[in-house]
């Protein structure tokens, strides 16, 4: 095991926050305003449904078979997931067959913090210093949606009843998964859910006005979590463009014994053993790497 698994994922994760949608506008004709209203209200009652899909408890915690391909090259590894409703998600790496944690993702409302235990390296950001992230209102509530499967309003930490019209759902193309989608500027959303549940199959988020960079979160194997169902797998293809350098990359989590324990701390303190490294050091390191 290397480093060079955790600068990968520090660069698909980060680019996942910085992702984003264009807008859409609705139709608006006077000849058809009965029938827009009609639409509306049935695509604001679909996005209802949509939106009581979430789950209720305040933790999921499962084991993971977690793995990344960045240019051909794929690593996996057993994972653990821990997340705590709008407070900590976190993926903790392990050895195979020992269990020894080798690494450590944590995404918290303030920062986040990526930990190689190997090497005894770690880098830690807060969300407001990266100013593509916080002009866009992008933090850790988008992040946390596509984790938990549920929906996501750019700068609000929740979506609440009040909000759900702000979403443009189209319920009169004929197929079974409804397209409901946000845009903002060079932002746009798009949530795929099938048509009889509301349970959100996709998401789309994609950022530049001719999409150069996109992000697609997958999800199947919905098992039940208490009154819910909670998809088991989730498979997350990112496509990055910046000044014309492209990557991919493709982020697997096959998960297994979901549970709602609350019994772990979701803050990790670390030794002053740990050596702190820069975002620009990791990009230099990665620069490296790509030779």
């Amino acid at each position: 095991m290397n480093r060079t698994l955790y600068l990968l994922l520090v660069v698909a994760f980060l680019s996942v926050l910085g992702c984003g949608t264009n807008k859409t506008a609705l139709g608006n004709t006077k000849d058809k305003t009965v029938e827009k209203e009609n639409s509306e209200k049935t695509g604001l009652r679909f996005v209802q449904k949509v939106a009581d899909n979430a789950p209720y408890q305040k933790n999921i915690v499962a084991k993971m078979d977690f793995g990344i391909n960045v240019g051909g090259k794929t690593v996996s590894l057993p994972a653990t997931l821990r997340m705590r409703k709008d407070d900590a998600v976190r993926i903790q790496l392990l050895m195979p067959v020992l269990g020894s944690e080798v690494g450590r993702l944590e995404f918290t409302p303030d920062y986040v913090l990526i930990v190689d235990r190997i090497h005894h390296k770690y880098v830690k950001e807060d969300y407001n210093k990266v100013d593509f992230l916080s002009s866009r209102g992008i933090g850790f509530s988008n992040l946390q949606s596509l984790f938990w499967n549920v929906l996501s309003l750019p700068g609000e930490k929740k979506v609440t009843e009040e909000l759900l019209s702000r979403f443009h759902v189209n319920v009169d193309v004929p197929d079974e998964n409804v397209t409901v989608e946000f845009a903002r500027n060079d932002m746009k959303y798009v949530w795929k859910a099938d048509r009889s549940e509301g349970r959100i199959k996709e998401a789309v988020v994609s950022y530049g006005q001719d999409s150069k960079s996109s992000l697609t979160w997958s999800y199947s194997g919905f098992t039940p979590f208490g009154s819910r169902k909670y998809p088991l797998n989730h498979v997350v293809k990112l496509n990055a463009n910046d000044g014309g350098k492209s990557m991919e990359a493709v982020v697997t989590m096959n998960m297994s014994k979901l549970t709602d324990d609350a019994s772990w701390e979701s803050r990790t303190v670390l030794s002053d053993k740990y050596e702190r490294m820069t975002v620009e050091e990791v990009m230099k390191l990665l620069s490296l790497l790509d030779k």
